[in-house]
């Protein structure tokens, strides 16, 4: 068994953690440019191990919170807020590939919901780059719904 730093050993978050993450779908309480990656766990104690796991080792992020009180569907929300920019795929792409060791969710099995979409995509360098806006030019990613709209075809 691989030793995983920050408290946490392989395995550890084994179905506790869901391979379906949201992005965009909340706003930044600190910056209004930020993107947010939602994470859904099942439990409190849980959700709050992982922020902590991902506050400690991971890059690029601006700060990570978890929900108050579940959801209407017993998940606790973990959320990650990161700078709206280029490294945000690298940065996403890493950090999943650590969270992969905690639940044991392949690194290919994880799956996102980008804003104003009610479908789950692939999580790879592609999806990500042609539905979630990148760039610093607005808040939200309304201007890329024709983009990800072509895209929606192709798939």
């Amino acid at each position: 068994m691989k030793k995983i730093y920050e408290g946490l050993l392989e395995n550890d978050l084994d179905g506790l953690v869901s391979n379906v993450i949201e992005v965009d779908t909340f706003e930044s309480k600190i910056d209004d440019n930020a993107i947010v990656v939602t994470f859904f766990v099942e439990d409190e104690e849980p959700a709050h191990d992982l922020s902590n796991f991902i506050e400690k080792g991971a890059t690029g992020i601006i700060d990570t919170d978890v929900s108050p009180a579940p959801n209407e569907d017993g998940k606790y929300l973990v959320f990650i807020e990161y700078e709206r920019n280029n490294k945000f795929i690298k940065n996403l792409i890493d950090l999943i590939k650590s969270i992969s060791l905690l639940t044991n969710i392949s690194k290919n099995n994880w799956l996102f919901i980008p804003y104003k979409k009610n479908k789950a995509y692939k999580l790879d360098k592609k999806h990500v780059k042609h539905l979630i806006n990148l760039s610093n030019a607005s808040t939200r990613p309304d201007n890329f719904e024709e983009e990800a709209t072509i895209l929606n075809s192709l798939f």
